[in-house]
């Protein structure tokens, strides 16, 4: 999605998934912003001849054509069992075998990236992964990559409604 007011300019990126491939969308390269229907006739003149239109539909590579090349070695989902002042302890099961048990961790907060900081709270469910990176040019990283969950949290009211509209739900079907 574009936006931009008479002020300022203010451009928003956005990446999507469609069943195809990743679109990632831009805008256009000139400095004035160019509607974006398609549909539209923009006349030509020696004083417009620095604008220019592009799809602002750009697709990105899939993973499967991407030169960069990722070998998980081991993941675990975690659940936050305390945070402190510079570190967390979790509750880790591993999901690459699961008959191995359950394993209590100690991370820094500094594994965990700044868009995840404010995910971080007594409870909250993540993934850890752990691999090696083959880049285009040979070299092999190792890589260790916690996500957290951002799934919605809903206070004690909330659920019991739920709850509630699906008794109501039940009943109604029950009725007949």
């Amino acid at each position: 999605m574009l936006a931009s007011t008479p002020s300022q300019n203010i451009e928003i990126g956005a990446l999507f998934r469609w069943p195809y491939g990743e679109f990632l969308v831009r805008s256009p390269k000139s400095e004035e912003r160019l509607p974006l229907d398609p549909n539209m006739v923009i006349r030509a003149s020696p004083q417009g001849q620095h604008r220019t239109r592009e799809d602002v539909l750009v697709r990105l590579p899939s993973l499967r054509e991407s030169k960069w090349k990722v070998r998980v070695l081991q993941r675990w989902v975690g659940r936050v069992e305390q945070v402190s002042a510079d570190r967390f302890f979790a509750v880790l099961s591993d999901a690459t075998s699961s008959r191995n048990p359950q394993e209590q961790v100690e991370l820094d907060l500094n594994e965990v990236s700044e868009s995840d900081l404010s995910l971080l709270a007594q409870g909250a469910t993540f993934y850890w992964s752990i691999g090696y990176r083959d880049t285009p040019g040979g070299q092999r990283e190792r890589i260790s990559t916690l996500r957290f969950a951002r799934q919605p949290r809903l206070s004690k009211a909330e659920v019991n409604r739920i709850f509630e509209q699906a008794d109501h739900v039940a009943a109604l079907l029950e009725s007949d």
